[in-house]
């Protein structure tokens, strides 16, 4: 390979990794008063919630819940699953189940 495709990968991977890894080692050393463990705790869900959400709500960009109803319903059922069992193979795998069925069904 060319030396400036090797110099684009690993700048791009330095840019990539140094704002994961410093944030990391940075509040690593300290400790977390219980608020901010908690509130990263929250962080992983949120950022699920943000990215699934709006394609699941939407429709050419107006707001039409009922237009993916089976996407939403196989979702719901999945995050009702992980909540009281909290365990994530069979609450994504009862949410497939249930999206093949509707979709077989509907």
């Amino acid at each position: 390979m060319d030396t400036q495709i090797w110099l684009i990968i690993i700048g791009m991977t330095l840019a990539t990794a140094i704002p994961r890894l410093l944030p990391y080692y940075v509040i690593n050393k300290r400790p977390l008063s219980a608020a901010v463990q908690k509130w990263l705790k929250l962080l992983p869900t949120v950022i699920f919630a943000s990215m699934i959400a709006p394609p699941l709500l939407t429709d050419s960009g107006a707001f039409a819940p009922l237009a993916h109803l089976t996407d939403l319903t196989a979702v719901v059922l999945a995050g009702l699953i992980a909540y009281f069992t909290r365990n994530l193979a069979f609450s994504l795998g009862s949410a497939v189940v249930a999206l093949l069925a509707a979709q077989y069904l509907f």
